[in-house]
């Protein structure tokens, strides 16, 4: 009987655990969660100087490229058409929960820099 609740313990304080560490971990959520909290911090139509600035004031994200001449490639597009004329490249960061997975945002501007569309790319690595 002791040996059941221990267990039941131990398991309860696990499940705790695993909760408040999903709930802490933004970059643990869905993809669309992730794009959704970019908007809300970045909106629409702000300019790229800003976000960059905002970005290495912080310093929890790492930008990985800033692109003056190039747009992100769209996900949704089989043609490899790019979305906007300007872009940055944004590490967010890894987690481990059985795989590693590492989250990437992508942030294309228009031809003024004003933000068009985000993209958030989670890569799992299996081994």
């Amino acid at each position: 009987m002791k040996m059941s609740k221990a267990f039941g313990l131990c398991l309860l304080v696990i499940l705790v655990s695993a909760s408040l560490w999903y709930m802490f971990t933004p970059i643990a959520k869905s993809e669309s969660s992730i794009r959704n909290y970019v908007f809300e911090k970045y909106p629409k139509g702000t300019h790229i100087d800003v976000v960059v600035k905002s970005i290495a004031e912080e310093g929890k994200w790492e930008i990985r490229n800033v692109r003056h001449t190039y747009g992100i490639e769209n996900p949704n597009d089989l043609q490899g058409k790019d979305i906007g004329t300007k872009s940055l490249a944004i590490y967010l960061g890894g987690y481990k929960i059985i795989f590693s997975s590492d989250v990437r945002v992508y942030i294309a501007f228009d031809d003024k820099g004003k933000l068009i569309e985000v993209v958030v790319i989670k890569d799992v690595d299996v081994f």
